[in-house]
């Protein structure tokens, strides 16, 4: 049998579209802030994701599993048909 990890990320994990002034609020506490996203935050955010990625691809390459990151807009065919194939998993 042939493990594969489907890593599925929305196109704002990838791409935050979150930049400027912003007020956030804690979705558990109901706490108000008021914060100031930077192109540095948003840089050492895409690179934490990009290490993130790399060590779950590392783990699945050690362990003999196939792993594939998709994007949660790619379409269940494109999935299905396209990238279950390109992992073996479908003919």
């Amino acid at each position: 049998h042939q493990i594969v990890l489907l890593h599925l990320l929305s196109r704002d994990e990838l791409e935050p579209p979150l930049r400027g002034n912003l007020r956030l609020r804690d979705s558990e506490s109901g706490e108000v802030t008021d914060h100031f996203v930077t192109d540095e935050e948003t840089a050492a955010y895409k690179r934490l994701l990009h290490d993130h990625c790399g060590r779950w691809r590392s783990f699945c390459l050690h362990s003999g599993i196939i792993y594939r990151m998709i994007p949660t807009d790619t379409t269940l065919e494109e999935a299905v048909l396209v990238v279950l194939r390109e992992c073996g998993v479908l003919a």
